[in-house]
């Protein structure tokens, strides 16, 4: 199949065929470093946009869970779930320091053991992807 030259061959052509110095070297490597600082602009409004965006999307996400639901049984729900989570390090603490560490080992081991045991069963169990 010929192809018909189109006006941006022509062009390119005939601005080839123009006798023109070379570029110096300063002015290259001012034109890189002039691209990189442009692309790093570019990749700023990206990510500034980006961080907008979000915030936007979260602010509209609260003010909708707030109108649906009651401020401060929200903050309540919130500082019994850290009370709980507190109560329960607490308790873990005080059961890992009455237990003795060579009691703790065979138990850490059987543990592993069987979570890898478990991984393997399912893994051999998993039926294979379709292709």
């Amino acid at each position: 199949m010929s192809r018909i030259p189109d006006d941006d061959d022509r062009l390119t052509t005939l601005l080839r065929s123009i006798p023109a110095p070379e570029p110096p070297p300063d002015f290259l490597a001012g034109a890189r470093s002039r691209y990189a600082q442009a692309l790093e602009a570019r990749d700023r409004v990206r990510v500034l946009t980006a961080l907008l965006a979000s915030v936007l999307g979260l602010g509209a996400a609260a003010v909708l869970v707030l109108a649906a639901f009651d401020p401060v049984a929200l903050a309540a729900q919130a500082v019994i779930l850290a009370a709980e989570a507190a109560a329960w390090m607490t308790g873990f603490l005080v059961v890992l320091s009455i237990v003795p560490p060579p009691l703790w080992a065979p138990a850490l081991l059987g543990t592993v053991a069987s979570l890898v045991l478990l991984v393997l069963l399912g893994r051999r169990l998993s039926p294979l992807p379709v292709k």
